[in-house]
């Protein structure tokens, strides 16, 4: 079996007329009407009754569905090579970082965006913690991510790998308590550090968050006092719940949009926005130095874009 046996099936279908589809193809009666015979050979069905007009057996109409979706592959397959033989168009590979934050939704419909403008292009969309977004970028396996840094972890970055890599700042974000409804907490109108001190703590989103639990100890520890965070980094509101089942833990510490951005908010819990820290996070697209891909800039952009309109 081969795609143009396919697609002379396919023809013969549309026009139920074996002279008319030959005409189509450019080939001969005879030439079709083996063509066929030998696909009903091989797929060991008749596809046609072929008494009186021509019409489909139950077998045809199954076979008929995937032989068009087969050349149909095939038709986008050529026209897509064609285009790219004839653009200066290359292949746009993105990451963005573990967890969900306030970003995910613009980077998401950024990607669709492209995609939606470049049909023929490869564009992928993969996760990447730092370390190995580094390596990859380094190692030209991506083209562009996000990295989220705090200042000092901004300063260590900047002196450490700004030779080799740009940043371009996308936003900054601040921590947000999330505080179920029924903890004693969530009644004041405003919580303090002192409230949570000794209240064991999640701490939203997976790495870089590191430097943000010691930049929090350390502020606490400022004004003596000791915050218990858990080992445990949970990435959003609907992690939490389940982290937090059977134990005496009931606060989470996330970054602001963890629990809107993939819709997992849940009643049982409220955010406490009145809550705020001295502690900002930084969100950076990060890419090589010098890369001339145009898809790029057309992303970054339109991510961006996406942010704004989110904020109107």
């Amino acid at each position: 079996m081969n795609i143009d046996t396919l697609q002379k099936f396919v023809a013969l279908v549309r026009h139920m007329n074996y002279t008319t589809a030959s005409r189509e193809l450019h080939i001969t009666q005879p030439g079709l009407s083996k063509s066929i015979s030998e696909l009903e050979k091989e797929l060991g069905v008749k596809l046609f009754r072929r008494e009186g007009e021509l019409e489909l057996t139950p077998a045809g109409e199954f076979c008929l569905e995937r032989a068009e979706e087969i050349v149909y592959q095939r038709t986008l397959m050529e026209n897509g090579c064609r285009q790219l033989a004839n653009s200066d168009d290359t292949a746009l590979r993105i990451a963005y970082p573990y967890g969900v934050d306030k970003t995910y939704d613009a980077i998401l419909a950024a990607y669709r965006h492209v995609r939606s403008r470049h049909p023929y292009v490869p564009i992928r969309f993969s996760s990447q913690d730092r370390v190995p977004l580094l390596q990859k970028l380094t190692q030209n396996k991506v083209d562009v991510g996000t990295v989220i840094l705090f200042q000092g972890d901004l300063d260590c970055f900047s002196a450490e790998e700004g030779g080799e890599f740009q940043l371009e700042l996308l936003c900054a974000d601040a921590p947000e308590l999330w505080v179920p409804l029924d903890h004693p907490l969530s009644k004041k109108e405003s919580i303090e550090l002192e409230d949570i001190e000794k209240i064991p703590l999640f701490v939203g989103q997976a790495p870089p968050f590191e430097l943000f639990r010691t930049t929090l100890e350390s502020f606490a520890s400022s004004y003596g006092l000791t915050l218990r965070m858990l080992p445990k980094a949970v990435n959003s509101l609907e992690e939490f719940v389940i982290a937090a089942e059977g134990s005496n833990a009931g606060l989470l510490l996330a970054s602001r949009g963890v629990g809107e951005a993939r819709g997992h908010e849940k009643p049982a819990m409220t955010m406490k926005a009145s809550f705020a820290l001295p502690i900002t996070s930084y969100h950076y697209f990060i890419y090589r130095k010098g890369d001339a891909n145009p898809l790029l800039r057309e992303y970054m952009d339109e991510v961006k874009n996406q942010m704004m309109r989110a904020g109107e």
